[in-house]
């Protein structure tokens, strides 16, 4: 899904209204062939807008600066119309679909980083936002996920660090340190 962001669904949230730190997710790309690109809508069919932090849809606005300065470089030779894919071959078409995975894996090897594929990172971000004490439904949405009970079932395991905290505040209960 991330090969289908278009700078355009940022730009029209942020850029133009700076408190709307926001992406517009409302398609996905399935696959290409032969040059032609496989354009679908989400997982489950509803676009949705994701809250990002400031800094990150600081990050954008530079990016984007980059962005046109490379349009503008290769003028005729621009491939993606009027699409601003943010992830593209340097004329504009998207990536291929295994590309953002091979190069994250180079990544990892060049700086000696242990390799965990982009999908287990989503399953680490929503598990840092479980640890931080994000409400539920909140990282439901930000998923994507239609129902609350698949992001339960997924995500509903307790992390060492909950259990911890949550013996910790057993702890307060103890009766002999009550009776003190």
């Amino acid at each position: 899904m991330v090969l289908a962001f278009l700078l355009n669904c940022i730009q029209n949230h942020v850029f133009r209204n700076p408190q709307g730190c926001t992406i517009h997710v409302e398609k996905s790309i399935a696959l290409m062939d032969k040059g032609k690109i496989f354009e679908e809508g989400t997982k489950n069919d509803e676009d949705r807008i994701i809250d990002m932090p400031g800094w990150y849809m600081e990050e954008m606005k530079q990016y984007r600066k980059k962005w046109l300065k490379q349009k503008m470089l290769v003028m005729d030779k621009w491939e993606g119309a009027d699409k601003e894919y943010i992830f593209h071959s340097g004329y504009g078409q998207p990536f291929y679909y295994t590309y953002p995975t091979e190069k994250w894996e180079q990544f990892c090897k060049k700086h000696n980083i242990r390799y965990i594929s982009l999908h287990k990172l989503r399953h680490t971000s929503v598990t840092i936002l479980i640890e931080k004490g994000a409400p539920m439904k909140a990282i439901q949405e930000r998923a994507g996920h239609k129902q609350a009970q698949t992001t339960n079932d997924i995500y509903g395991h307790v992390t060492k660090k909950l259990s911890r905290e949550v013996a910790n505040m057993l702890d307060s209960l103890n009766p002999q340190k009550a009776s003190k």
